[in-house]
């Protein structure tokens, strides 16, 4: 739905102090609801939201975009297409607002270079859509790789913070523009700041509103002037863009022997804190040497303390054994999908192995050589890796995942659901005759739990991970495949 999607994770809070999915697995109960017979032209459905009576589905193909809402018995209540027709145009965000959702998207103009981000308001009942809004307006834009929009909502606040990333180019440096709107779209405060360093490369990594509403932004940066193994040449900085005075802030945070590869944020509410977690390397990206933590007042926004630890030489071998069975994959292959504040002020980062191996081959067609590529995409082992608020490392676990596809990439990568005590990790497996929808179990203290099939209506289906939406503390909405059709698992966990 989001081409900025992999630049821009939502973050994570709270291990054990957040409650969901209380019971057991075999206290559940799995509902299959099917698609109709015309939702099979869409090749993407995402549960995109959901209010106290309903949850809402998103519909997409090449040349049409659809809304669904449908009750918690699985009834349908109402279905919308989208009044886009555009080539250019990308969805970013969808939200639930009282009687309405809005839909916030971007449309690129090659003919006059500008790239802009509009909202519009999707009525629950028959009434006629209204004029779409503009947010944002860019123009002299040489091509919407270069120019990135995201949106976030803090519903408590009723707020919206829309971002504007604009990469450098020609003579023009990196830059940012944040505006925080209210529901309707009225503005409250704009900040707008350059990222000016030539020698720096930036990548937008995650954004979040901290606990006062304020907008979190980390940006990872390499200097291309300093040599692989200077710890000073990968770095990352965590911006703050206060709502009321548009103030922006920033804290940099380095290496000390080794450099900094990947990192994620999570919003420790309890302490106050802001974490900021993730791996180092030393030598080269490609062999990774520990972990570390940096703590973050969230109220004086200053660096309290930075934590670093190598791994040991078992938990290395480990990781290297996993690195072996593919000869092209490298430890730099993995990458940040969730950081979860502990309550005591530590985090637990949770890390996928992701990479791609290409393979050429030559085939023959009226007696004549052809070569052709394939590109295969690996979604393999999960890392957890628990680390205390010093940075020093309590525990870490391997998670055995085998997942390999050309084109079905959507089936990959897995949905981590955090409990009170526990994280669950759910995803698919192929076996030979079927696949499965497996899940793990993992404690505060590290203890896992056998594998063990989600439920046995989901034999012979598959979830589609990213498209999943965790309704509350009982019930999961799973959109998937059964026997080839299209449709949605509805999981309630029981007492």
């Amino acid at each position: 739905m989001n081409r900025y999607c992999h630049l821009v994770n939502k973050v994570v809070v709270l291990f054990p102090l957040l409650y969901l999915l209380s019971g057991t697995v075999h206290g559940q109960l799995a509902t299959w609801m099917s698609f109709s017979k015309d939702s099979r032209k869409f090749n993407q459905y995402k549960v995109i939201g959901a209010d106290n009576k309903s949850f809402f589905v998103y519909m997409s193909s090449p040349k049409e975009r659809v809304i669904e809402r449908y009750s918690y018995g699985l009834q349908q209540l109402f279905s919308k297409k989208l009044p886009f027709t555009e080539k250019d145009l990308e969805i970013e965000e969808v939200t639930v607002e009282g009687d309405h959702l809005k839909v916030f998207f971007s449309l690129f103009n090659r003919t006059s270079n500008r790239h802009g981000l509009f909202s519009l308001d999707v009525p629950f009942d028959n009434s006629p859509f209204a004029p779409a809004q503009t947010v944002f307006d860019r123009q002299q834009i040489e091509s919407p790789e270069r120019s990135l929009f995201k949106v976030i909502q803090e519903d408590e606040l009723g707020l919206y913070a829309a971002v504007h990333y604009q990469e450098q180019q020609q003579d023009l440096p990196a830059k940012l523009t944040v505006k925080f709107l209210s529901n309707q779209l009225q503005p409250v405060q704009q900040a707008e700041f350059s990222l000016e360093d030539a020698r720096l490369v930036y990548d937008v990594r995650s954004m979040s509103f901290d606990e006062n509403g304020n907008l979190l932004m980390l940006i990872h940066s390499f200097d291309r002037t300093l040599p692989n193994s200077s710890p000073d040449r990968f770095k990352y900085t965590l911006y703050r863009t206060d709502r009321y005075t548009g103030t922006v802030e920033r804290v940099m945070i380095t290496g000390l022997r080794d450099f900094l590869n990947v990192a994620g944020l999570a919003l420790d509410k309890k302490n106050h804190k802001i974490l900021l977690t993730g791996l180092t390397s030393s030598g080269t990206r490609s062999s990774i040497s520990g972990a570390f933590t940096a703590t973050i007042g969230s109220d004086t926004f200053q660096l309290e303390r930075i934590g670093f630890q190598r791994f040991n030489q078992d938990f290395e071998s480990k990781l290297n054994s996993y690195k072996s069975s593919r000869k092209e994959k490298d430890l730099a292959d993995y990458q940040v999908r969730h950081v979860v504040a502990r309550s005591d002020g530590g985090s637990i980062l949770v890390l996928e192995s992701e990479y791609e191996q290409t393979q050429t081959y030559v085939t023959y067609s009226q007696g004549f050589p052809v070569q052709q590529s394939v590109t295969y995409h690996y979604f393999e082992e999960i890392v957890l890796l628990s680390l205390n608020p010093d940075g020093t490392i309590d525990w870490n676990l391997i998670l055995p995942k085998s997942q390999v596809s050309v084109n079905d990439l959507y089936l990959n990568s897995f949905l981590m659901v955090p409990q009170r005590d526990n994280l669950r990790f759910i995803f698919n497996e192929d076996g030979r005759s079927k696949t499965s929808v497996l899940q793990f179990t993992v404690n505060s203290l590290g203890e896992i739990s056998p594998r063990i099939t989600l439920s046995p209506d989901l034999t012979d289906a598959a979830i589609i991970p990213g498209d999943a939406f965790i309704l509350n503390e009982k019930t999961l909405l799973l959109p998937g495949v059964k026997r080839k059709k299209r449709g949605l698992f509805k999981i309630q966990y029981r007492e």
